[in-house]
């Protein structure tokens, strides 16, 4: 089971030593690092407003989807996708800078407090 690593509230957004871009990692990594951390639980509110937030974009259709994430050309759009698959391009990753900054309010609001606390790594 994962644990949200490190066992903080959200801070700030950015990469940051050990939380850098990478073109070669899925999606949900780059995201997960570029919001402060190394790993999220699975049913932390982060881990799910972010696979929403994906989902909302593949929902969007195929051009949008592209705009926002990158996936083989193998699958078929309508064909549940794997995040392990799915990666994002430099570009794409400034759409996502910018959309997570715009929301930055809702995510600060929400990573804190007891509810996100219960998803620290026991001591």
């Amino acid at each position: 089971m994962f644990y949200v690593v490190p066992s903080q509230p959200f801070r700030s957004f950015g990469f940051g030593p050990g939380l850098q871009f990478a073109s070669r990692k899925n999606i949900m990594t780059n995201l997960i690092r570029f919001c402060g951390f190394k790993k999220l639980h699975q049913n932390c509110w982060l881990y799910r407003y972010l696979q929403e937030k994906i989902r909302s974009v593949k929902f969007a259709g195929s051009a949008v989807f592209a705009q926002w994430c990158t996936y083989p050309a193998w699958y078929k759009f309508h064909e549940k996708m794997r995040p392990d698959v799915m990666t994002l391009t430099r570009a794409q990753m400034d759409k996502w800078e910018h959309f997570l900054r715009t929301n930055g309010g809702e995510i600060r609001e929400q990573c804190q407090g007891p509810v996100w606390e219960s998803y620290y790594e026991p001591e």
